[in-house]
Order: structure tokens, then sequence, then C-alpha cells
């Protein structure tokens, strides 16, 4: 999947890589005259005054699922306001949490889904237990009292013969919450597999 997925994001690459050099090398709009005519030959609708990599969007993909060739459109428009390159737009995608992700926040419906998505991903990383126990007086020199039965964030270097050096820890909730989201959009289908697992675990009333 994650394989398909990436083809997928290339192609959408080549997609704004198109549109832009025929909007920047192309003065004379030859380039965006001739996706005009290949749309109108297919009659693949288009509109007037529609933008150029949605016309190109059109083109590549045809009028076929409608609803995914939108989200497609909607993930060059976010990359062209973010002022993504086509050669980065793929590794763009990927950390935006994949196409779906993308199209919910532009839609003004993706900060309550990826709220929800990482509380799922912090309830699944305390689920799986902790991987050791650190006691350090330094360390909780840094945090205050308020931080106890709540999570944080190590600072901390790997070093080559695989011991982990920890520097720091933040206790600050945006910090936390952001390296969850990370955690979630590189673990999300196994975060996804959970969700389904414990939606028919038996309860603790029930043992």
């Amino acid at each position: 999947m994650r394989r398909a997925n990436q083809a997928l994001y290339q192609l959408l690459s080549d997609c704004l890589a198109l549109a832009t050099l025929a909007s920047q090398l192309d003065p004379n709009n030859v380039r965006s005259r001739e996706i005009d005519a290949f749309l109108e030959d297919r009659n693949l609708k288009h509109g007037k005054d529609e933008p150029l990599f949605s016309k190109v969007i059109t083109a590549v993909f045809g009028n076929v699922q409608r609803s995914r060739i939108s989200s497609y459109r909607t993930v060059l428009k976010a990359a062209s306001a973010a002022g993504i390159t086509a050669s980065a737009l793929p590794g763009w995608i990927e950390s935006q949490g994949g196409i779906q992700e993308i199209r919910l926040a532009a839609s003004g419906n993706g900060r309550d889904q990826v709220s929800e998505l990482a509380s799922l991903a912090l309830d699944y990383l305390l689920d799986q237990g902790s991987v050791f126990a650190l006691q350090s007086d330094e360390l909780s020199k840094q945090t205050s009292i308020e931080s106890n039965g709540k999570e944080v964030v190590l600072v901390a270097t790997k070093k080559h013969n695989g011991t982990f050096m920890v520097h720091a820890v933040i206790e600050d909730p945006a910090a936390v919450k952001k390296a969850v989201e990370v955690f979630q959009r590189k673990y999300q289908g196994a975060i996804k597999e959970f969700k389904y697992e414990r939606k028919y675990r038996p309860s603790k009333s029930a043992a």
C-alpha cells in the first residue's frame, strides 16, 4: 500500500511540475493551450478560468471517480499555497498524513480529525506498555509537579553503539502533541488495527 501511495504521490508531483513549467517557462501559453485542446478532444470538462494544475489533473486522471480527482486538486492547491515544489511534493504529502488528511484540513474538518487520530495514537502507545523505565533526579528537576502522571518528550542522541543519551525533558503539551502526531503518521496502519481490535476487545466488566 505504501508503495502504491508513493507512486501516486510521484504522479501528482509530475502533474505539479508540468503545470509549474507551463506557467513559468511558457510566456505565450502554448503548453496551456495544448492542454485545453487535449481536454476538448477527449470531451473532458474543464472551466475556462480553472487553474492550470487542475486542468493537468483532469488530463491525467480523466473524470472518473470525481471525489478522488477533487482530492488530488485540493492537494496541489494546498501544496502551491504552502510553496511546496514538485520535487518535494511526495515527501510533503506523506508528512501531512496522506491525501485524505490534506483534504480534511483544507475543508476545515481536519483539525478535529487530526486531534482524534493523535488521541488514538497516544492510546495505542500507552496500550503497548513502556519500553524501559528511567529514573533521573536531573531530569526531574527540569519538570514541574503538574507533569506527574502526564506524557512528556525526552530529547536524546542515539550513539553508534545503540545507546541513547538523554539530554532534556520537555513537558510542554504542544511538544507532546506534535510528537504523537508524527508517531501517528508513521504507524497509522498499526494504529488503525488497534482501533478495530479495541472496538471488539472484551470490556473489563465482562471479564
